[in-house]
This record gives structure tokens, sequence and C-alpha cells, in this order.
């Protein structure tokens, strides 16, 4: 009981602080949110794509070069986003490492008190890193309350910049004729013709009555705060390691001088 009032405590007295490491995980979650989003909306549309193509080509013998590259641009775009999440969550280990630095050395004070009541250094990590993981989770709440606002919206602009993104890769892998020269082929055999993107790319499935519409919550979370806890957890230990050494020294000297 005495440890979490502590931690609500060092919370409200240092809350200028913890309301900017709260912005910043807010912004991570948004941005890991809408990465699993994309590649959620790839997966969709590449599915949609194999489904399709299995109607007009039962035993896939017209399907041609030009499945294998719509295949493989799913693949690359699938892969940039997924290294981009990477960079994202090496990104917030490296913030929150410099966070949890810079906010041991500012309680240096604070440390020292805990060190001479006898908190060995994890101990205190251990609080500190509680706190912002409370902060953490303050700021999961506040970014579900905007995903149940504004997900669907959001939903329906991601799948348009994947789409987007899928049509660059596959313009950058087949030319045009070639594209259109499959499609006719594609469609020699049939009543109707299909025109458009929207064979190599279909559009997305009705998110409207999902509960929440963006896709990778729990590697979201799960990512971000072990993020947050080894960054602050680390920073804070080596920095209280290193002071209780400096107090030890001092003690040591003290002793010395007074014998």
């Amino acid at each position: 009981m005495r440890f979490m009032e502590r931690v609500v405590s060092a919370i409200r007295y240092h809350k200028r602080w913890y309301l900017l490491e709260a912005a910043a995980v807010l912004v991570f979650l948004l941005a890991s949110l809408a990465l699993w989003t994309l590649r959620q909306a790839t997966s969709d549309m590449h599915q949609g794509f194999l489904a399709r193509l299995r109607l007009l080509t039962p035993s896939g013998a017209q399907a041609g070069p030009v499945a294998a590259a719509v295949n493989n641009s799913y693949a690359a775009v699938d892969q940039h986003f997924a290294i981009a999440w990477l960079i994202l969550v090496a990104a917030a280990l490296l913030l929150s490492l410099t966070f949890g630095w810079w906010s041991a050395h500012r309680r240096r004070s604070e440390s020292e008190a805990y060190l001479m009541l006898g908190k060995r250094p994890w101990a205190i990590a251990g609080q500190y890193v509680t706190e912002s993981l409370l902060t953490f989770a303050a700021a999961c709440l506040l970014t579900l309350l905007l995903v149940l606002l504004v997900g669907a919206q959001a939903n329906r602009l991601l799948h348009d910049q994947a789409s987007a993104a899928l049509s660059a890769e596959l313009g950058r892998r087949i030319s045009t004729s070639s594209l259109t020269q499959s499609m006719q082929t594609l469609f020699s055999h049939k009543l109707i013709e299909f025109a458009g993107p929207g064979l190599f790319f279909p559009g997305p499935p009705d998110a409207s009555h999902l509960l929440f519409p963006l896709a990778g919550t729990l590697p979201t979370i799960l990512g971000g705060a072990l993020a947050l806890a080894v960054g602050a957890g680390l920073a804070a230990y080596l920095q209280l390691s290193q002071l209780r050494r400096r107090l030890l020294r001092s003690q040591a000297l003290v002793r010395d001088h007074q014998s």
C-alpha cells in the first residue's frame, strides 16, 4: 500500500514530465495501431485478390507473371510495414532509455534519500518503472477513447493508403502494357470484363460493426509496455547503481577521516 502511495505521489509531484511521457506514449500507440492496421488491410486485400484469381482461373494457368508480381507486391509492402513497426519499437526503447536516465538524474536527491534508508537500487528503479507504466496505462485509455470516436474513418483512410502503396509497388514491378495484356487474357473466356484496380486491390471489408476497428492492439500494448519498462528500468538502475557507489565511497571517506 505504501509503495503505491509513493508511486501516485511521485506522479503528482512530477506531473509535467509524466504528461510529456504520456504524450509520447500516445503518439507511439497511434502510430503502432496505424502500422498494424495497414498490415491487416494489406492481408485482407491479398486474400481478396487470391479469391478472385481462383474464381477467374481455377487452374491458375492463365494467371501469368502478373499474379506473381501482385503477390510479390503484397509481400514487399507488408514487409515494409513490419520493418517500420520494428523501427518504431526501437525508437520507443531509445526514447524510454533517454527519458529514464534524465528522470533518474533529476531525482538524485530523492534517490539518495531512498538509498540512505537502505533501499536497493532495483527496488527504487521498480518504483520509477511502475510510475511510467501507470502513465502508459492512462495513455492507453485515452487511445481507446480516440479509436472509438474516429476508428472507422481511420480504418478507411489507412486502407486507401495501403492500396496506394500496393499500386506504387506493383507499378515498379510490371509495366502497364503487361498488366493490360494479362487482364485481357484473364477475361478472354468471360462474358464480362473487370476494369480498374479492384481486381488486384479489393475494397475494405465492412468495419462499421467492429467495436475496435484498428488492428494490432495486443502487440502494440505489449511492445510499448516492454520497451518502456526495459528502457526506463535499465536507465534508472544504472543511474541508481552509480549514485549508490558514490554514496558508499563518500561514507568510506568520512569514516577514514573520523578514524
